[in-house]
């Protein structure tokens, strides 16, 4: 990690401490990711980390960033949510001689609504894509399938969204 940055944890975030969050996967693929954007962080502040697996890691991280951007303006603060590498499936299942394409509904909070959407979610540390995309189509359909081999159509990373920021709405 190039940049020094000074990170403090808010009061809640009793979970993890400050040098658990720079060591962490998540933190330092973001850091270095906005070196190579050339964005230079300066001040991080924590406000939530939720971590579960074992080990016991950061799977999202909530927090507030000050940076400073390639031609050296200071931007104005905002709210990051950073998490792991995710996938998105787009399940075919046979039936009876039919094709069906999987679709799910999810609650969505952030836009108070039900979403249909493809089953999705997060890769486990050290699983292979291809398993996690036939583990979520499994976990959000509620039942194991039986799998043929999953066909990969995209094989690059893709950014399906790049995540939001905005004026970080906590103190």
């Amino acid at each position: 990690m190039s940049q020094e940055i000074i990170v403090t944890l808010g009061p809640g975030v009793t979970n993890i401490t400050e040098e658990e969050v720079r060591r962490s996967a998540l933190f330092t693929q973001w850091v270095e990711r906005m070196d190579t954007a050339g964005m230079n962080v300066r001040k991080v502040d924590i406000h939530h980390v939720l971590q579960w697996g074992k080990p016991t890691e950061p799977k999202m991280i909530y927090l507030s960033a000050w940076a400073v951007d390639p031609d050296g303006t200071e931007l104005p603060p905002i709210a990051a949510h950073l998490r792991g590498d995710t996938v998105d499936t787009l399940a075919i299942l046979q039936c009876e001689g039919e094709e069906y394409v999987v679709f799910v509904m999810q609650p969505r909070v952030p836009g108070a609504s039900i979403c249909i959407s493809n089953p999705s979610g997060m890769v486990d540390t050290g699983e292979e894509v291809s398993i996690a995309a036939l583990r979520e189509v499994d976990e959000e359909l509620g039942h194991k399938i039986k799998w043929s081999k999953p066909e990969r159509l995209v094989y690059r990373p893709l950014l399906v969204s790049p995540g939001g920021t905005a004026q970080p709405f906590w103190g």
